[in-house]
C-alpha cells in the first residue's frame, strides 16, 4: 500500500508551537488531568502528512513527555508511536480542513492512547505496574482531549482561511 501525503491546510508548526506553549503554561497547574497537549498537533500531522513523518512527530512528542515525567524513559514515545501506527489507517475517513473532524479524530487518538498506555507501561515495568483501567476516566479524558483539540484547531482554522482569503483578494502585479 502506498501512502500519499495530502495537501496541507493547517500549519503544523503553528499548532505545535501553540500546543507547546499551552503545555508550558498549564502543565504545572493541571497535572492531575490527563490532557494530552500535543494531540491537536499529532492529529493534524497524521491527517496531512505521510506515514513516516507522522511516526517521527509522534516519537518527538513522546520524547517531550518522557522528559517531563518520572516514569521510565521511552514509555510515552512507544505509546505515541503505537497509537499513531494504529490511527494512521483510519485517517482516510476524516477531512483535514474541518475542525470537527480533527477534534473527532483526536478523540479516537486519545482513546487508543489511553488503552495502550497501561499495556506499554506493563511491558516496560512488569513488576511496578499493573494493568488496570478505569473506563469512565478513559471516556472522560478522550472527550476532554477532543474538546481541547476543537478549541485549539477551530480558531486557527478559521483564522487561516480568512488570511488566505485576504491574500487572494490583494492585487498582484505581474512581472514583464
Amino acid at each position: 500500500m502506498r501512502f500519499v501525503a495530502r495537501p496541507k491546510s493547517l500549519s503544523e508548526t503553528g499548532i505545535f508551537l501553540l500546543c507547546f506553549s499551552l503545555l508550558l503554561g498549564f502543565f504545572s497547574f493541571f497535572r492531575s488531568i490527563s490532557l494530552l497537549y500535543f494531540v491537536p498537533y499529532l492529529a493534524v500531522t497524521i491527517l496531512q502528512s505521510s506515514f513516516l513523518p507522522s511516526l517521527y512527530a509522534a516519537f518527538f512528542v513522546g520524547c517531550i513527555w518522557d522528559s517531563l515525567y518520572a516514569l521510565p524513559f521511552g514509555l510515552f514515545s512507544l505509546t505515541y508511536v503505537f497509537t499513531t501506527y494504529v490511527t494512521y489507517r483510519i485517517r482516510e475517513v476524516f477531512f483535514h480542513d474541518q475542525a470537527i473532524h480533527i477534534a473527532f479524530f483526536s478523540t479516537i487518538y486519545a482513546a487508543i492512547f489511553f488503552l495502550f498506555f497501561p499495556l506499554v507501561h506493563f511491558l516496560i515495568e512488569p513488576d511496578k505496574s499493573g494493568i488496570k483501567m478505569d473506563v469512565s476516566l478513559l471516556i472522560f479524558c478522550s472527550f476532554l482531549n477532543g474538546l481541547y483539540t476543537f478549541c485549539v484547531c477551530g480558531p486557527l482554522l478559521a483564522l487561516e482561511k480568512k488570511i488566505i482569503r485576504i491574500f487572494q483578494l490583494l492585487p498582484i502585479k505581474k512581472r514583464r
